[in-house]
């Protein structure tokens, strides 16, 4: 009769952990930052979404925004002084959670050095010599709609040019590209 018991009692716990493992904890539709790490020259991100998606990393130089010093809502966009380079990572399958993700490690050096899923990507200075003195922006947990994204790095920054580093998400990445209005 006691092993009965103990085997229920397994068996709830083991039914426990598999629903809380598999709990949809990712808002639909997003693309979660879900963590941000910084460590002298090396930046971890992990992104996740319940569907397949892409990261797409936009390497470009705009004009900065020049915000009046009122107080208000102020909206505007910067205007695109280099045409950017794009590069999209695909997501892979977390089978623990039943999401899909993107590890990505940025590392700065003589250029900044992005890895994900195997794949390496460099990107190449345009307005400094080497990459080692970009600043990162870590963007901590946040949610990323569909095709919005955020600066991650500012390689070099003045009041005439600004070149820099966005990541967002997008379930579509070659749309986001072609029609994304992002600097």
């Amino acid at each position: 009769m006691k092993k009965r018991y103990y085997f229920l009692a397994m068996l709830v716990i083991v039914l426990g952990t598999v629903i809380f493992l598999r709990w949809p904890r990712l808002k639909p539709g997003m693309v979660v930052v879900t963590r941000c790490e910084v460590d002298g020259d090396q930046m971890v991100l992990e992104c996740r979404m319940r569907v397949p998606f892409q990261v797409v990393l936009r390497h470009g130089i705009r004009q900065p925004m020049q915000w009046r010093d009122e107080l208000g809502i102020q909206v505007g966009s910067s205007t695109q002084l280099r045409q950017p380079e794009t590069e999209i990572v695909a997501s892979a399958y977390d089978i623990v959670h039943g999401e899909h993700y993107v590890d990505l490690v940025l590392v700065r050096g003589q250029v900044l050095r992005a890895t994900s899923n195997g794949r390496q990507i460099d990107f190449i200075p345009w307005l400094t010599p080497d990459a080692r003195t970009a600043q990162w922006i870590p963007p901590g947990p946040v949610a990323l709609g569909e095709g919005v994204g955020m600066d991650i790095v500012h390689f070099a920054t003045s009041s005439a040019q600004q070149e820099y580093l966005v990541l967002w998400g997008e379930t579509d990445a070659t749309r986001g590209v072609r029609d994304s209005a992002l600097g």
